[in-house]
């Protein structure tokens, strides 16, 4: 699958991104093969504006905000991370991301789980949201700015 990503041919791409997302949606299905395929995605994500914008049609953004509510630490991070190099494509795609409600599980991060790279990586992630023009709305943030400095450690 992850050859099929980088393939010259779209239709191949296309293909491999729906194997992926369908790896996400998987209810009975090992952490492994949810990680693997949320640390796949972070990569595409990570590519091209063009790659992002499949990964995106293909509904994957939802399944990665259901995931950050995963009882498994390293498929919550990767899917963290996964969003970060989502929201950080452009405006559009900020926007894209906060409108799947990725907000609320994003702050949880801080509320529920103390492994520091899940919370370096939420920080870089909700800077990413915070990034761009037209800005995002006070209302949207200030929710976000108050979960974060409550907390009382200096670990970020």
């Amino acid at each position: 699958m992850v050859g099929e990503l980088w393939s010259v041919y779209p239709e191949a791409q296309l293909e491999s991104t729906t194997k992926f997302r369908k790896l996400l949606s998987l209810e009975r299905d090992p952490p492994i093969h949810k990680f693997e395929a949320a640390w796949a995605l972070t990569n595409i994500a990570a590519s091209t504006s063009e790659h992002t914008r499949v990964v995106i049609q293909h509904s994957v953004v939802p399944k990665l905000v259901q995931l950050l509510s995963s009882g498994n630490a390293d498929v919550r991070e990767q899917s963290v991370w996964a969003l970060g190099n989502i929201d950080g494509d452009s405006p559009s795609c900020r926007d894209y991301v906060l409108s799947q409600g990725a907000m609320v599980p994003l702050l949880s991060q801080f509320c529920k789980h103390s492994k520091e790279s899940i919370l370096r990586n939420t920080t870089w992630t909700l800077s990413n949201l915070c990034r761009g023009k037209p800005a995002v709305s006070f209302e949207q943030m200030l929710a976000g700015h108050c979960r974060i400095s409550l907390r009382t450690e200096s670990r970020l």
